[in-house]
């Protein structure tokens, strides 16, 4: 007698099962749940896993996760250069995105970020005719459309640690933050000074009294990572 039940109706080997999406009240929900969360950034430093050293051949680095974003940093440098002699070293920022998301242009728009932000603080003179090198690997994304500047402070954010971790001597230490609602990223350092700012939104440039509101909500919050930053640093993880 065959195997094969004759009695039941089948489908094609390579039928592939209905998926149906969130309800819009499910859908309302958890994005809600999620622009609470993007308020409380003491919620969002508790939910974030940094690792220190993993790369041995690079001078520093650092390994970040947090709700499905996961990067790495690694420094090399500094590095003698050959030709002209320079007072100071070059900086450069390289980003390779493995899961292959972030376009050419807001690549190129990310490490231009992140150069002129830690061009800011790293003491460039005590490195004559030398270079630093920072390389970015982006391995997980979680919601770029929605989230690609909130990757981008924690990309400027895992660079920090990464730089410490190198030893090269940094006058500051920057730290980023994000506002979902303007959709905006702002680096400080030192007393709320910005070093760093992108938006998709107008509106934070044609009114200034947002503007202040989201540059004081996210200076508080960038001082809450600073701190938590250096408390990391300093338990020596």
């Amino acid at each position: 007698m065959s195997t094969l039940d004759r009695r039941r109706i089948l489908g094609p080997a390579n039928v592939k099962p209905l998926i149906f999406g969130l309800s819009s009240s499910q859908s309302k929900q958890e994005n809600k749940i999620e622009e609470e969360e993007e308020e409380d950034i003491n919620s969002q430093i508790s939910k974030t896993f940094i690792k220190t050293g993993l790369i041995t051949n690079a001078n520093g680095s650092s390994y970040l996760e947090y709700n499905g974003n996961i990067i790495s940093v690694s420094i090399y440098g500094p590095r003698p250069v050959r030709g002209t002699f320079t007072e100071k070293t070059s900086l450069d920022v390289h980003l390779d995105d493995n899961t292959e998301t972030i376009s050419d242009l807001l690549n190129k728009k990310f490490c231009n970020y992140i150069e002129n932000n830690f061009t800011t603080v790293i003491n460039l003179n005590k490195y004559p005719k030398s270079g630093i090198s920072i390389f970015i690997n982006v391995l997980s994304i979680n919601n770029f459309q929605k989230y690609k500047y909130k990757l981008l402070s924690l990309i400027s954010d895992a660079t920090t640690i990464a730089l410490i971790n190198s030893g090269i001597e940094i006058i500051d230490i920057v730290s980023s933050t994000f506002d979902l609602n303007s959709n905006t990223v702002i680096s400080f350092i030192k007393s709320n000074e910005i070093v760093g700012l992108l938006s998709d939104s107008n509106k934070i440039y044609k009114d200034v009294n947002d503007f202040n509101k989201i540059i004081k909500k996210l200076g508080n919050d960038s001082n809450i990572v600073k701190n938590s930053l250096i408390n990391y640093l300093m338990s020596g993880n």
